[in-house]
């Protein structure tokens, strides 16, 4: 933990007398996170062009395996959760905090800046809120140039004064997204990527809480459904069906779901038949 409590529960911050992180400003080597979580970062560089955990992540460079949240950067210009500017690769990976560009023309994107197309996102998520003067705002990358962004999802707001401030729900460009998903209840006007053409797929917030993103994300998503609000690289795995013979419609789970309720009889005595729904236990051939 760098800072304790840096922003409350809608992502704005708790004061300014913080421990100020310096970024790295730029990095080509390899960074595995191997899944811990970074928080408390306070990073202002308003008058500074980029900002980031990393200022440019170079074509060699790899972040992986690192989850940042309760954090808070501040740019103006090319500002990102993880990166400001991307040509390597971000691979299962997390921001959750606040992202914010107070003057000029932004690139602002809740893992990434800008991208170019040497760059990959690849099983990344951003929760929080993303705002700019003007310019571009996304919830994965702000500016991509044909940058693979796949398996990704963003949940939270983007906000802007301007009238001409355009928000994407992924990426301004998306050419590259496959499999990608972003909160249609969170986000505000969202300027165009949600295009099926693009693989960028708005949802609800009902549906990120519930554990149905996690069927579509792939296996390096799970989610403890109750008490994670959205899915978590490396979380418990996710079912979908009946969980008992009580049960009067299907819903999503961390026990195993069955196709009918009778599936699985809550309890069965010895005579065959369920003490909470009188129903007989399916004959097994042997």
């Amino acid at each position: 933990m760098f800072n304790a409590d840096v922003l409350n529960n809608n992502y704005s911050l708790n004061g300014s007398d913080f421990k100020v992180w310096t970024p790295l400003e730029s990095f080509s080597g390899i960074f595995d996170g191997k899944g811990y979580t970074i928080s408390g970062l306070y990073s202002t560089r308003a008058y500074t062009v980029d900002a980031g955990f990393v200022v440019v992540l170079e074509k060699d460079g790899i972040i992986r395996n690192l989850n940042i949240e309760d954090s808070y950067v501040e740019g103006s210009y090319t500002v990102g959760g993880l990166v400001g500017q991307c040509e390597g690769k971000i691979e299962n990976s997390s921001f959750e905090g606040f992202i914010i560009s107070k003057t000029g023309t932004a690139e602002a994107g809740g893992i990434a800046g800008y991208s170019t197309k040497t760059a990959s996102v690849i099983n990344c998520y951003s929760v929080g809120c993303i705002q700019i003067k003007d310019g571009i705002m996304a919830g994965i990358v702000g500016m991509d140039i044909n940058t693979p962004i796949e398996n990704c999802y963003f949940s939270g707001a983007l906000s802007s004064n301007s009238n001409t401030a355009k928000a994407y729900g992924i990426a301004q460009n998306g050419v590259g997204c496959k499999n990608c998903y972003f909160d249609t209840t969170k986000s505000g006007k969202i300027s165009g990527d949600g295009l099926v053409s693009k693989e960028c797929f708005g949802k609800t917030t009902s549906q990120f809480n519930s554990g149905e993103l996690v069927q579509y994300l792939g296996e390096a998503y799970g989610q403890t459904v109750g008490k994670d609000a959205t899915p978590v690289i490396g979380g418990p795995e996710v079912f979908y069906g009946y969980k008992d013979c009580l049960s009067t419609e299907k819903n999503y789970g961390n026990e195993v779901r069955y196709e009918k309720p009778t599936d699985n009889h809550l309890s069965i005595d010895m005579n065959g038949f369920c003490e909470y729904c009188d129903g007989t236990q399916e004959g097994i051939l042997n």
